[in-house]
């Protein structure tokens, strides 16, 4: 009997990695489809015509199965060539149904959901368990801190995150243990990272701030993004503000790692909350006027941040 395999969601790594897992050491038994250039009927005719070379069985990966979106359903015709493949016990051909994000309401979803070996790549939120776990396997040993910075400053994609530890084990390739001071200078940047530095050198008035928003804006990142995460950073600033005067936990205004917690509490010891709400108040007049097309952009958010200095 044909085996059916649903593979969904967000993190790509993770699917492509179980994808792999499933894919035999003969490459001539292996096709892939991108299923917004095919057919699933020419697709389906293939997958029963069993293999040409090697083995008898074979696996066909549809990738980007927009069917199982919210975008147009199959026809008539081609649900009942997938029914009928579904069902044929004769076949022995493996197919692979990969699709980010499913409409479940669609009435194939639901069939291969309840017929079909099912495996979901969830988005991690807090990837430091599954740095730790890769880290090993790159025989690496990094110190809790290193591994909250790396979630800091690059976010929670796992292929960049990997990417990233690669670059680490062949930095410190006999390190025995690898501290965050260590990483400074090997992460790669990220806006949001980059950011986080202006925000941190604007906070203590380092004149330095006005370097790194020089370089920013000079390998052309929005200005309008650059305001959008500085008031992001700011709004973190006001709740910590704000739990310290109603004494209540921080943790019940921010949903953030603790990592950032910790450094946006640094940078709120020398500001009032006044001070940070009228920070605020200075960003979102600039970003109405900037979004209105009423100041160049690149000046007007230098201009700002120079009144900060």
């Amino acid at each position: 009997m044909s085996k059916v395999i649903l593979v969904h969601g967000e993190e790509a790594l993770l699917c492509d990695e179980y994808i792999k897992s499933l894919l035999p050491d003969d490459p001539m038994s292996i096709e892939k489809y991108d299923m917004r250039e095919n057919s699933i009927i020419d697709v389906l005719i293939d997958a029963s015509q069993g293999s040409l070379f090697g083995s008898d069985d074979k696996i066909l990966v549809l990738n980007d199965c927009y069917f199982l979106g919210s975008e147009k359903a199959l026809s008539d015709k081609e649900m009942e060539s997938v029914t009928e493949f579904i069902n044929n016990k004769e076949n022995t051909t493996t197919v692979v149904f990969r699709y980010t994000k499913l409409d479940k309401r669609k009435k194939l979803v639901k069939a291969l959901m309840k017929s079909a070996e099912v495996f979901e790549g969830k988005l991690i939120k807090f990837p430091q368990s599954w740095i730790n776990t890769r880290s090993k396997a790159y025989k690496l040993n990094l110190e809790k801190n290193a591994v909250d910075k790396m979630v800091v400053q690059l976010g929670v994609d796992l292929y960049l995150l990997d990417n990233e530890l690669k670059k680490i084990q062949n930095r410190f390739p006999s390190e025995k243990l690898i501290t965050a001071d260590m990483l400074s200078d090997v992460l790669s940047r990220t806006l949001e990272s980059d950011v986080f530095k202006l925000l941190d050198r604007i906070m203590y008035r380092q004149a330095s701030a006005i370097d790194l928003l020089s370089d920013l804006l000079m390998t052309g990142n929005d200005p309008i993004q650059v305001l959008l995460l500085i008031i992001r950073q700011l709004r973190m600033i006001e709740q910590i503000k704000i739990a310290e005067i109603t004494g209540n936990p921080v943790q019940n205004y921010l949903t953030v790692h603790p990592y950032a917690l910790q450094i946006a509490k640094e940078q709120a010891e020398d500001y009032t909350l006044s001070d940070i709400q009228s920070k605020m108040d200075q960003v979102a007049t600039l970003d109405l006027k900037m979004k209105r097309g009423q100041v160049d952009k690149v000046i007007a958010l230098e201009t700002l941040i120079l009144q900060w200095m």
